[in-house]
């Protein structure tokens, strides 16, 4: 048995729909980071093409918002392989709840509240 009672069932599904919202907004804000990643260096790159100066351009700032392009893109594929997951464990929880929900009295509301 995957839960000794439908209250376990349920205090479990409503973790991982909290865990899951929580991945889903931490995942939409990485996206955000990395949109406003993209734009700042598109517009570096149009002031270094832009730019008439002789001198060597101080491309060390490009180069470190780069590296934090890919330090977000890495984090947010990571938020999706955790968010997914959880939708699978959430999607088995709810298969269980309906299996035992039957048998077992849940008051989700009073969990949901807590």
């Amino acid at each position: 048995p995957l839960f000794r009672s439908g209250e376990n069932a349920a205090a479990r599904i409503v973790q991982l729909s909290k865990k899951n919202r929580e991945l889903t907004a931490e995942l939409e804000r990485e996206k955000l980071t990395i949109l406003q990643l993209k734009r700042k260096v598109r517009e570096l790159e149009v002031i270094k093409k832009e730019s008439v100066v002789i001198e060597k351009p101080d491309e060390s700032e490009n180069e470190k918002l780069k590296k934090e392009l890919i330090q977000a893109q890495a984090r947010a594929k990571e938020l999706r392989s955790q968010c997914q997951q959880s939708k699978r464990d959430l999607k088995t929880c709810q298969a269980v709840r309906e299996t035992i929900g039957s048998r077992a009295r849940i008051k989700i509301g009073r969990i949901l509240k807590d």
